[in-house]
């Protein structure tokens, strides 16, 4: 499903139903809850901020980095929904493959084959496009980190760290200031903590200009994952509360 790579062309000028169903499918992922990706010497970093549908929902039971196989993960930004669907996509694409070949797939096949997916359904009349954007960490012989859209993976290719989702572009920022590449796992985890505490402060600034309250940023409400040659493994509540209280702690004496 979804293995025509390419985008319909405009007509006459203007944007066409592809472009416009892009663009609103976009918006959606730009405006979901943050996510982010870092690789490091010996694996790859997905964490984010898990998404509530209501004030009801139990923060415990979301999850926003999910496993897709024992070396590949997934995050994502946008509609819960469509996110949850393509991770479903994702690990029966895995299955699918080891069945045929014996074998897991690389993480760059699962990350265009997301994205092919997400193409099909965009240029499909009738149907709803994926509002999401998603980012595929896993270790192949080395640690891989891709972003999966609508529009391919062919155009950006791999990401040795990547930001989705709401401020973005300003931890995007983050990283390309800070970043090392080949960086270990602790410098990569105070890397993704610093995002974290930015996090916080870009919605405490919201917060003040517009009215309204804010309650700060707890370890509840954060997927914090890696993906190594041991497999997938996720982080310890207790551990994502002490690295979060001391990466804001560093960012007020800054």
């Amino acid at each position: 499903m979804g293995d025509d790579k390419q985008t319909p062309a405009p007509v006459g000028g203007q944007p066409n139903m592809f472009e416009v169903l892009a663009a609103e499918a976009e918006r959606k992922a730009n405006s979901g809850q943050s996510c982010f990706g870092i690789k490091y010497e010996d694996g790859v970093i997905i964490a984010g901020l898990k998404q509530k549908r209501s004030k009801i929902h139990e923060i415990d039971t979301v999850e926003k980095v999910y496993e897709i196989s024992d070396t590949m993960c997934i995050g994502y930004s946008g509609v819960m929904a469509d996110g949850v669907a393509l991770v479903k996509n994702a690990r029966y694409s895995v299955q699918n493959h080891i069945l045929k070949f014996g074998e897991e797939p690389s993480v760059e096949k699962i990350a265009e084959d997301l994205s092919n997916v997400m193409r099909h359904y965009a240029s499909t009349s009738g149907v709803k496009p994926f509002g999401v954007k998603m980012l595929v960490g896993g270790y192949d012989e080395e640690p891989r980190l891709f972003e999966s859209t609508l529009k391919g993976i062919e155009g950006n290719g791999e990401y040795l760290a990547k930001a989705i989702g709401v401020y973005s572009e300003k931890i995007d920022e983050h990283f390309d200031a800070n970043y090392k590449k080949g960086i270990a796992k602790k410098d990569a985890e105070d890397l993704a903590f610093e995002a974290l505490a930015m996090i916080e402060d870009f919605k405490a600034e919201e917060a003040t200009k517009s009215g309204k309250s804010f309650t700060a940023l707890t370890a509840d409400e954060i997927d914090f994952a890696y993906v190594t040659t041991n497999g997938f493994e996720r982080a310890e509540k207790s551990f994502v509360a002490t690295a979060l209280t001391e990466a804001k702690a560093k960012r007020r004496k800054a």
